[in-house]
């Protein structure tokens, strides 16, 4: 592997005064990705052709990948080489092809990058997102970018700094999500501010994200790879924004099904579409939805109930929920996990 790719190796790589670690460093824990094994490419599922194509294409990309650690670092730097499928003007740069950094729970850093100075398909870009520190031990979350295939990464602390995995939750079962470009993502400013890794943090539980653009479409197929999936806490299940009411209400029973007869004792949460601009509440295109999740007889959270009274400022482009918006549909989501978990 490294022969051919050195940012893919296992074991550190010395260059000029900087070592260079990888995801897969023992002084690591790699949360997001259920089906990868250490040195595979960081893909959120494995890709065959039993997949339908548009679900090939985005579980390569890395939203809800996140690297935890704990370190007293003074300095981190990082290093990757990314492709991203599209230009798409709604996506923010960072978002799409940038790394997150958390410290203790909270915001820290961003790898900057100006629009213009990006290349695509493929980018490789160096980062520093630390240089001081007070010498303590802290808890690092790194998120992945949410629209990008991260072909090779590399992370560098300072000579002689302590570092170890982030501890597991007293709970590692992790919460799974699927649905749509909004689960995915899209249209959050960064990484950190996407509905997945903000439940995440939330909750303090892990979090794998299958959210797939226009391609979550409540396929078996796709169920039965999240039924693969051991000891998940929780299904969460969102992808109306894909699908007409006809497809849901054919899809989402068979959907719960194959995922109950895996894990019996393990909840499901439907979640219906979010309220959008000029929407009729009581329409048909409404009531549809609304009755198809009620009559799966799982955990349902009504998606009329999410963005609240200022629903219509929650939007970038009518579709998809901002940085507001996404927080709003966060609280949604850890309130009615919160109860059904206890």
């Amino acid at each position: 592997m490294t022969k051919y790719d050195p940012f893919m190796a296992v074991e550190a790589e010395r260059e000029g005064s900087e070592t260079w670690l990888t995801a897969d460093d023992p002084r690591f824990r790699l949360e997001g990705f259920a089906f990868r094994n250490p040195g595979e490419p960081f893909y959120r599922m494995k890709i065959s052709d039993a997949l339908p194509p548009g679900v090939q294409a985005h579980a390569r990309l890395t939203s809800g990948g996140t690297l935890c650690f704990r370190t007293d670092t003074a300095r981190i730097r990082i290093r990757a080489r990314v492709r991203v499928l599209n230009n798409a003007a709604d996506i923010m740069t960072y978002g799409r092809i940038g790394f997150d950094l958390y410290r203790d729970g909270r915001f820290s850093a961003l790898s900057r990058l100006n629009f213009d100075e990006v290349e695509f398909p493929v980018h490789t870009y160096t980062a520093t997102l630390q240089t001081e520190s007070d010498g303590a031990m802290h808890s690092y979350r790194l998120h992945f970018p949410l629209y990008a295939e991260v072909e090779a990464f590399g992370i560098a602390l300072s000579d002689g700094a302590a570092c170890e995995p982030e501890p597991l939750s007293a709970d590692p079962r992790p919460i799974v999500l699927y649905g749509t470009s909004i689960e995915q993502g899209c249209c959050a400013s960064r990484p950190g501010c996407a509905v997945g890794n903000l439940l995440s943090r939330r909750l303090g539980l892990p979090l794998l994200n299958f959210g797939f653009a226009g391609s979550g479409r409540g396929e078996p197929v796709v169920a039965q790879r999240l039924a693969e999936i051991p000891s998940p806490r929780i299904y969460v299940l969102a992808y109306d924004a894909n699908v007409d009411p006809e497809r849901l209400e054919q899809t989402l029973p068979e959907f719960c099904r194959i995922l109950r007869d895996a894990h019996p004792e393990t909840p499901i949460l439907t979640v219906s579409h979010l309220r959008i601009p000029n929407e009729n509440p009581a329409s048909e295109w409404r009531t549809r939805r609304t009755a198809a999740h009620r009559k799966t007889g799982c955990c349902f959270l009504d998606g009329l109930s999410i963005l609240g009274e200022n629903w219509g400022d929650c939007y970038t482009d009518l579709v998809h929920p901002n940085d507001f918006g996404m927080m709003l549909y966060a609280d949604a989501l850890v309130q009615k996990i919160g109860e059904i978990l206890k």
